[in-house]
């Protein structure tokens, strides 16, 4: 067993540490969030980024596809 005695200055102290331990490993954690994402984040910026691209293309070849299911149901009505 442990003898030293526990003192509510032993405790706060333990509590400031444990506090500052924690606050050490929150910055670390978001300092390596944030490493890990700038390429993407500065892409996300510009105005030509992959993700709008991508949503831009898949727009437009819904379009597409639309505006042919359009043309085909209006020739079949007038083949009737």
């Amino acid at each position: 067993m442990n003898d030293t005695k526990i003192t509510m200055k032993s405790l706060a102290r333990q509590k400031a540490d444990v506090r500052a331990k924690i606050a050490r490993q929150h910055s670390e954690l978001s300092q390596t969030y944030w490493d890990t994402l700038a390429p993407f984040y500065r892409l996300g910026n510009s105005p030509f980024s992959v993700l709008k691209r991508f949503s831009v293309g898949v727009a437009l070849f819904e379009g597409a596809v639309t505006s042919l299911r359009m043309i085909r149901k209006v020739r079949s009505l007038f083949r009737k």
